[in-house]
């Protein structure tokens, strides 16, 4: 098999936009996600010329894409796509391959981050950890919503005494950065994402999910917010979005490590679900960490099952070892 790749720059736009077509199909079909807003903002953003990456051709054909960017010194591999098929596991090796060729030759960038949900964790950790990245498994979970009005009530927390739970609004947004910023600084997703080792890039995550739709559109009415009664602090939050017509996502569910396992998830989860069976959303998911089993196990309770586990992969350049990935 022979394929070439190139810079997205020199490929037209509208050769493109069957692959675009595909993956929307794919994330409504496997992800049970509503991609084309964001295939939309995809082709306006090649029309400017405004996003970097490349894509794989054979056979005269265009096999593939591979977009990412950068941010100082990370760089984050924000989607990867290729034709289905048999050698669909090559095209992806070899667009990934072209892509950190170009982002490592640059001395600035000292990590690279990719999280990949079109492909199975099994079908690229060996590649990945063969040149030197880190590995974590990411699953998508799903729970329908549909006829579990007992099931929701028989789950709900019983908290009321100590805390009181009430919409998520933007006078919370400080404090929710902060309650994240201590949640997660020595956690599995600050390895993954360096956006939660700052209170910066947290605020920018905030953003982005809230205010941009980077994640769906913002529920405000099933997003959530625990405040201790006694010290009227921040104890946890939950975020909701629409992703398709009748589809919710939790992108955003923590608890402050002072108030874990008083019951506070467990309420915040039992609410946000209430409220979403009543806007008439059919089914609901999210997305966690393999190792992070308190919360794998609690989304069980939950009626949560996983249908897809995926990778993210992390590649951090230390001095001792200035460039491992070898292309």
């Amino acid at each position: 098999m022979k394929f070439e790749t190139a810079d997205i720059l020199d490929i037209a736009p509208a050769d493109l936009d069957p692959l675009l077509r595909a993956e929307a199909n794919a994330w409504q079909k496997e992800l049970h996600w509503d991609y084309s807003a964001t295939v939309r903002l995809i082709s306006q953003w090649l029309e400017e010329r405004r996003l970097t990456g490349c894509a794989i051709r054979a056979d005269g054909q265009i096999k593939g894409f591979c977009f990412y960017f950068t941010e100082g010194p990370r760089a984050v591999v924000a989607d990867l796509f290729v034709e289905p098929g048999a050698e669909a596991l090559a095209y992806a090796r070899g667009l990934l391959e072209r892509a950190l060729h170009e982002l490592l030759s640059s001395p600035q960038i000292e990590r690279v981050e990719a999280q990949l949900p079109h492909f199975a964790f099994d079908r690229l950790n060996t590649w990945f950890r063969s040149r030197a990245f880190a590995s974590y498994g990411r699953e998508f979970m799903v729970r329908p919503l549909c006829g579990a009005e007992a099931e929701v009530a028989r789950m709900a927390g019983s908290t009321e005494g100590d805390f009181w739970v009430e919409p998520w609004e933007r006078r919370y947004d400080r404090e929710a950065a902060e309650l994240l910023y201590h949640a997660y600084r020595h956690h599995v997703d600050a390895a993954i994402n360096e956006q939660y080792a700052s209170l910066e890039g947290i605020s920018r995550l905030m953003d982005n999910v809230i205010y941009h739709h980077g994640c769906g559109e913002f529920l405000s009415g099933a997003s959530w917010v625990a405040v201790h009664r006694p010290t009227q602090k921040l104890a946890g939050i939950l975020g909701a979005t629409r992703v398709r017509r009748n589809t919710a996502h939790l992108p955003q569910i923590a608890v402050a490590a002072e108030f874990q396992r008083a019951g506070v998830g467990t309420t915040l989860l039992s609410s946000s679900l209430k409220m979403l069976q009543q806007m008439g959303f059919e089914e609901v998911s999210l997305t966690v960490t393999s190792l992070n089993q308190g919360a794998l196990r609690l989304y069980q309770r939950f009626g949560f099952r996983t249908f897809h586990t995926f990778g993210a992969f992390v590649w951090q350049r230390v001095a001792a070892n200035p460039q491992p990935f070898l292309p």
